[in-house]
C-alpha cells in the first residue's frame, strides 16, 4: 500500500510545502519527494496536521494554492 506524507521542512515563516511518496514493489523500498506550490505557515501546519477534520472555513482559504 502507498503512502502519501505532506511535510513543511523550513524555519521560515512562510514556505512551500513537500509531498512524499512511499511505496514497496517486490520487497523494494521506494521514496519519491517533491516540493508543491501549496504555501503554509508553520502556525497554520501545526493547526492542519493535528486536525482530523478541518471544519473552519478561514483555515482552509488561508491556504495558498
Amino acid at each position: 500500500m502507498a503512502t502519501v506524507t505532506f511535510l513543511l521542512r523550513t524555519i521560515k515563516e512562510i514556505a512551500p510545502m513537500t509531498v512524499r511518496l512511499l511505496f514497496r514493489h517486490n520487497n523494494t523500498d521506494f521514496v519519491f519527494a517533491s516540493k508543491t506550490p501549496i504555501l503554509s505557515t508553520q502556525d497554520q501546519w501545526n493547526i492542519i496536521k493535528n486536525a482530523k477534520r478541518i471544519k473552519d472555513a478561514a483555515l482552509l482559504k488561508g491556504i495558498e494554492i
